[in-house]
């Protein structure tokens, strides 16, 4: 996207408190290429069964996440500190259903951004269910949280 090399910047420099709070730069390798590529995404801290993991989503249709089928070790910069971390990929509907579900309950107001109804805390099933099949989900769990 155009506005990938400002985001960069930003999150690499002093001035990353402006969007770090909810944007994040990955660095993976790609699969067959052997580059290293950084991408800028958005992301939400999921705790779930006593652990926390960083949770993205993106659209089928874009290619990056490709790169992290069946897991992979990355680099992200989150809030200025660097960490070694394992990301994986999710497509299968239920999965991602079920990653969705747990996204939107613990971040209800981010239900109007992505057309789900969240009714006393609860996700609307349906249209988690609607957004699943349209969508992959990125959990990335950091080897060393300070």
């Amino acid at each position: 996207m155009w506005f990938d090399p400002i985001i960069k910047t930003i999150l690499r420099s002093p001035l990353h408190r402006m969007v770090s709070g909810n944007m994040m730069l990955m660095t993976y390798t790609g699969r067959k290429s052997d580059r290293q590529y950084q991408v800028p995404m958005n992301y939400f801290v999921i705790e779930s069964t006593g652990t926390k993991f960083l949770a993205t989503i993106s659209k089928p249709e874009r290619t990056w996440w490709r790169n992290l089928r069946g897991g992979a070790e990355v680099n992200v910069l989150v809030k200025g500190t660097t960490y070694l971390a394992d990301a994986y990929v999710f497509e299968s509907q239920a999965e991602v259903r079920d990653l969705l579900h747990e996204l939107f309950s613990q971040y209800p107001d981010l239900g109007e951004r992505f057309n789900i109804e969240v009714v006393d805390g609860e996700p609307v099933r349906s249209d988690v269910a609607s957004l699943a099949g349209e969508t992959v989900f990125i959990r990335t769990e950091l080897k060393h949280i300070s």
